[in-house]
């Protein structure tokens, strides 16, 4: 327990160094002043924090709110994490009015001022099949894989457009797709195919206009501790991070928004 409570402060330590020039939203009531900050989260299952003994404190936007609620007066937070989201569907919800979704989405979004987003992983994730033979998986795939890294390529700037034309004076940060297999001897061969193509996916939030990246990716690859809950689920790969993962990515997202303020 000791342990847990010394890591998770250093993570909130780190996050609230990184905020102290974020932008503050006054908003007068009377005469008293009021510093607020409207923080939305945005993405698949790892946003919404599946896996976790307790979400709604240990998922890396629920560490991002906890400082930020420090930081500021008050903080109107959203976590609109989805399990399985994947990135077109992401992108149907910020822009086709038709959607249920829209409405909600873009009414959130309105005046945020920070926007994570957690997308892609599904793009790929539903084409990974181990019950069966491995290398009939990769033949029989290849091109889906192919199509699957293409289209996220497409689809991810218009998803960031989307974001800024409802919030266009909020900061958005993303975090890349990390290879859940990392390190697993039992997964090596899932771990190789996942591994390129997990690369050639990320590729796909390169050079793209108003986000920050963070390379989530390097953070997994380059530890050895366990920050995933690896397990098969009924012939599925359970690839959520773990409680420590979530710091990591909390702490990557924020070394971006500190490098940008520098």
């Amino acid at each position: 327990m000791f342990k847990w409570f010394m890591r998770v402060s250093v993570v909130l330590l780190c996050i609230a160094s990184a905020w102290v020039n974020m932008p503050v939203v006054k908003v007068a009531s009377g005469d008293v002043g009021t510093r607020n900050c409207r923080y939305v989260a945005l993405g698949d299952s790892i946003c919404r924090g599946y896996g976790l003994d307790d979400s709604s404190k240990q998922c890396y936007a629920s560490l991002i709110n906890q400082w930020l609620s420090q930081r500021y007066d008050y903080v109107f937070h959203d976590n609109l994490g989805e399990d399985g989201l994947e990135s077109r569907e992401l992108l149907s919800y910020l822009t086709d009015p038709s959607r249920k979704e829209y409405n909600k989405y873009t009414k959130t979004l309105k005046d945020a001022d920070l926007v994570t987003v957690s997308i892609g992983s599904n793009d790929l994730m539903h084409l990974l099949n181990i019950s069966g033979n491995i290398d009939e998986m990769i033949s029989d795939n290849k091109e889906k894989f192919v199509r699957a890294c293409r289209a996220f390529g497409e689809t991810f700037p218009k998803i960031i457009r989307a974001i800024k034309k409802v919030a266009p004076d909020a900061v958005i940060v993303v975090g890349n797709v990390y290879n859940p297999c990392h390190g697993l001897e039992s997964f090596q061969e899932v771990y190789q195919v996942a591994d390129h193509y997990i690369c050639e996916l990320n590729q796909g939030y390169e050079n793209v206009p108003d986000v920050l990246v963070a390379d989530v990716f390097s953070a997994f690859q380059g530890s050895h501790e366990k920050l995933v809950n690896m397990a098969i689920r009924k012939d599925a790969i359970d690839p959520h991070p773990n409680a420590r993962g979530h710091e990591i990515i909390a702490e990557k997202m924020l070394e971006k928004i500190q490098e940008e303020k520098t």
